[in-house]
């Protein structure tokens, strides 16, 4: 868990930094991720990537990591908030090691499941720990102005993690109380 929990970490990282700097990734998956010697985890394939300010609506990614509101038709504006989908997505990955969505219906019919809804079921017996799945949720929620920033995820894997590293302490003395 502690490996797939500091490529998460980075993730989150560069996401962060891209959102800060003012621009969409707008194609986070699991493909578009770079990983070098000593696990150093970047995001790679900006292509799509825009200015937020200039993005207008256009459908564009990957259909099946694609936030409802990049293919509702509506044709509105969408925010990073489309990317914080993804990487909830991204995080189901890591967790079990596999790809979501696996044998999705038709492109057409897989949309409209995921607009009224349809999220990655979490397999029983390999059930993610609370703060995984509690974060994987949030960032998959319909309404996008609920899924949180980016610095919110990292925080929620920082914090878990530190907290999972330190359970273990030693005491030297015996109390004297």
């Amino acid at each position: 868990m502690k490996h797939v929990t500091g490529i998460a970490i980075q993730l989150a990282e560069g996401m962060k930094y891209i959102h800060r700097k003012g621009y969409l990734h707008r194609d986070l998956k699991m493909e578009n991720i770079l990983v070098s010697e000593g696990d150093i985890v970047k995001l790679g394939d900006v292509g799509l990537s825009k200015v937020e300010d200039e993005v207008t609506g256009t459908q564009c990614g990957t259909l099946l990591y694609a936030a409802p509101e990049v293919y509702s038709g509506s044709r509105r504006k969408y925010t990073r908030k489309a990317d914080i989908f993804s990487f909830g997505l991204m995080l189901w990955e890591l967790w079990y090691g596999d790809v979501i969505f696996k044998g999705a219906p038709q492109p057409l019919e897989f949309i409209k499941e995921v607009a009224a809804g349809t999220r990655p079921s979490f397999p029983t017996g390999a059930v993610p720990i609370y703060f995984w799945r509690e974060l994987m949720q949030q960032c998959w929620d319909g309404e996008p102005e609920k899924r949180p920033p980016a610095e919110r995820c990292l925080n929620v894997l920082l914090c878990n993690d530190a907290y999972s590293s330190n359970l273990h302490f030693k005491i030297d003395k015996q109390s004297t109380l």
